[in-house]
């Protein structure tokens, strides 16, 4: 991973310079001082045959600080298809919390239907990779992690500001910087979260918004992720098991993916072929690992169809079948050329996590009735994150809570969430959708996170984005095939 330092030195001087001298914000930067604002600049980036735009917005580390530390965004620009594109573009909230959009731009440039007459606009949030300020972390580690807080403590960032609210800040900036009146926001996963902030923080810059998969700030991301995860457990259960090709050949999954809890709990299940632990992204089982793995699978549409095969591999400790299963040929998109490092910044993901109190309720433990089958393994579940908060390894105040309550807009939004989505369900789109007086929400079938993968989701945006008061046509919705579960691997 690379870290992008900062001289803590030469801020320090700089600092100096600017308390005894005039410091507006349209003064002449140094080169330690860049000049508040957006400004045009060579693309770093590209993709294969698409003539990319690109720019950096420069904001305050601390809003409240006008002549303190500057950060620097990358900000990357899709243009339309259209010779004539309107003058409201679309603004891209990647997830995580803590992932950068430039790694995806590619896959962007494909979806025609969000291109056909806006912009696209990219812009990696504070503290994630391709920033001045990279927060990314070696490993999460708890001992790593305090290494790292200290790090960048000791480089004189102040981890307090990177959060949401400031993010959200950043965006309104960048609107402004653009000078464009109005955008439409589009977030995917916890950038959902992020447009809901932005909603609030930029009404008047907000024309639509459009959550895929939805988080809302007052959600405690760990007891929902974690309901979420088992329902779509048992939901894959209940089809197989009234599936008679998939009864046929896996039995009672159920049983044995309870086999395999508690075979690899005891035992882990070692990887010793190169090739499989390059798939798995692991080099053995436990209980915890074997839980991930059938997660991600139930995550993705081109995956999903593997799941019961995965979890029969798994618990035969078949490692040719589990070859047969990791051999996917996912959808292929043109790549990102000139991108680095890490996509994911671990220091702003805890900083966000550990700053909004997002497990206050899984810390009570499950409130709702969970399957018989699922009894134990609420603690399996539990996300890195709450073990550092919890411990104060990332010690960040928590923000107010007022801003952690349901955003309350009449801005048209569009809500769509995947039937199958193992991390966000559907309890969680309507919790995004209970203040959005303006909202359309719809379940997208056989589908795990991020649904805009489907062209139907796709088709559903770009008629919203066209006329976001209207109702949209969701006939596509029930053309979308069933899922059936592979019995040949």
């Amino acid at each position: 991973m690379k870290l992008i330092k900062n001289n803590f030195v030469n801020i320090l001087l700089a600092l100096l310079f600017l308390s005894i001298t005039s410091c507006d914000n349209d003064e002449t930067p140094t080169p330690d001082v860049p000049k508040l604002g957006y400004i045009t600049k060579d693309c770093k980036y590209s993709v294969s045959g698409v003539n990319l735009r690109c720019g950096e917005l420069t904001v305050l580390e601390d809003y409240n600080k006008p002549q303190g530390r500057r950060i620097t965004l990358p900000v990357v620009i899709i243009p339309s298809l259209s010779q004539t594109p309107k003058s409201d573009p679309i603004v891209y909230l990647e997830g995580g919390p803590g992932a950068t959009p430039i790694p995806v731009i590619g896959e962007f440039t494909t979806f025609t239907e969000l291109r056909e007459d806006r912009d696209l606009i990219f812009m990696a949030p504070r503290g994630t990779p391709g920033t001045s300020t990279d927060l990314s972390c070696a490993s999460t580690d708890l001992s790593a992690l305090k290494a790292c807080y200290s790090k960048f403590k000791s480089e004189g960032i102040d981890l307090e500001q990177y959060s949401n609210l400031n993010t959200a800040r950043d965006f309104q900036e960048l609107r402004k910087g653009l000078n464009l009146d109005q955008w439409n926001l589009f977030g995917i996963s916890y950038g959902t979260t992020l447009g809901m902030y932005i909603m609030r923080q930029d009404p008047e810059g907000t024309r639509s918004v459009i959550l895929d998969s939805p988080t809302a700030p007052n959600t405690d991301v760990a007891y929902s992720d974690t309901f979420s995860s088992i329902k779509a457990i048992d939901a894959m259960f209940k089809k197989c098991e009234s599936d008679f090709n998939c009864k046929k050949r896996f039995g009672d999954l159920k049983q044995t993916f309870l086999n395999v809890l508690k075979t690899v709990s005891n035992t882990p299940f070692e990887i010793n072929s190169d090739e499989l632990k390059e798939c798995l992204k692991v080099t053995s089982i436990d209980n915890k690992i074997f839980l991930q793995i059938v997660i991600g699978c139930l995550k993705e549409i081109y995956t999903m169809d593997r799941a019961p095969a995965l979890i029969d591999a798994i618990n035969r400790q078949d490692k040719n079948a589990l070859l047969r299963i990791c051999d996917i040929t996912p959808p292929t998109f043109p790549q990102t050329q000139g991108f680095e490092g890490s996509e994911d910044s671990v220091g702003l993901h805890f900083s966000i996590y550990c700053g909004e109190v997002h497990y206050s309720k899984y810390e009570q433990g499950a409130q709702e009735t969970l399957p018989t089958w699922a009894n134990g393994l609420w603690e399996l579940l539990t996300p890195e994150f709450i073990t550092a908060c919890r411990n104060k390894v990332w010690p960040i105040s928590p923000i107010d809570q007022n801003l952690v309550q349901s955003v309350i807009s009449d801005k048209p939004t569009l809500i769509l969430t995947g039937a199958l989505d193992p991390l966000t369900n559907i309890d969680e789109a309507n919790r995004a959708a209970a203040g959005l007086s303006n909202a359309q929400s719809y379940i997208v079938p056989f589908t795990g996170h991020g649904v805009v993968i489907r062209k139907c989701s796709l088709e559903l945006m770009r008629d919203f984005l066209s006329d976001p008061l209207q109702q949209i046509d969701t006939s596509c919705l029930s053309a979308i095939p069933p899922l059936q579960f592979r019995t040949d691997l």
